[in-house]
C-alpha cells in the first residue's frame, strides 16, 4: 500500500467495542457499510432457532419445506455478510493496484527493461503485481453485486432463484414491466438504478 494507506491503518482503534472495530476499519478504508450491517443483523434476528425455523414468516409454514426453509436463511444471511466482505476486499485491492500502478509506472528499474526474468520476484515485479490486483479488484465487486442481488432476492422477494442469482438478472426482473408483489420497493429499486446510470 501507498504510505499514507498504510497509516491510515496502522493507527490503533479509538474504542475497545469489537463491533466498533469493523466500523472503523471500513471508515479508514473509504467506505461506509453501516447499512449492510443493520440488514445482516436484522435478517440474523429474523433467524429462528425453533420451530419453523429458518426465517419464521417465510412462507409455507409446512414441515415439509423446513429444511429449504433453513438453507434459504441461511443463504441469505451469509451473502448479506458476503456483501460488505467482498467491498472490503475490493477497496484493499484498489489500494494496492494504485501503489503497484505507480511504483511500475513512475519508478522504472533497471531490470524493468533488462530481458527475461531471472527469478519468481523479478516476474512479479513486473507488472504482474498490478495486474493482480487490478484482476482481484473485478473479482471483488462482482461477487459483491452479485451477493447483493441474492440479498435483494431474498428480502424483496424478487421471483428468482437465490443461489444462483446474479446482478444483471435480479436487475432485469426489478426493471421488466411485471407487476411483482414488492412493486413499491422494485419501484425504489428502479429509482436507484436510474440515479446510477
Amino acid at each position: 500500500m501507498r504510505p499514507e494507506d498504510d497509516a491510515r491503518l496502522m493507527e490503533g482503534f479509538s474504542t475497545a467495542d469489537p463491533e466498533q472495530h469493523i466500523l472503523e476499519t471500513d471508515e479508514r478504508l473509504g467506505i461506509d457499510s453501516s447499512d449492510i450491517y443493520e440488514l445482516r443483523d436484522a435478517i440474523l434476528n429474523d433467524l429462528s432457532g425453533q420451530p419453523p425455523y429458518g426465517i419464521g414468516w417465510w412462507t409455507p409454514k409446512s414441515e415439509q419445506f423446513t429444511p429449504h426453509r433453513i438453507l434459504v436463511g441461511d443463504y441469505l444471511y451469509t451473502c448479506a455478510v458476503n456483501v460488505a466482505y467482498h467491498r472490503v476486499a475490493a477497496r484493499v485491492h484498489w489500494l494496492e493496484y494504485m501503489d503497484y500502478l505507480q511504483k511500475e509506472s513512475f519508478i522504472p528499474t533497471r531490470n524493468s527493461i533488462l530481458g527475461a526474468p531471472h527469478s519468481p520476484r523479478e516476474l512479479l515485479m513486473r507488472g504482474t503485481m498490478a495486474d493482480i490486483h487490478r484482476n482481484g479488484l473485478l473479482f471483488a465487486l462482482a461477487s459483491t453485486l452479485d451477493c447483493l442481488a441474492a440479498v435483494i432476492i431474498g428480502v424483496l422477494p424478487l421471483p428468482l432463484e437465490i443461489k444462483t442469482a446474479g446482478f444483471r438478472t435480479m436487475r432485469s426482473c426489478v426493471e421488466s414491466s411485471k407487476p411483482l408483489e414488492c412493486a413499491t420497493e422494485a419501484k425504489r429499486l428502479k429509482d436507484v438504478f436510474s440515479e446510477s446510470d
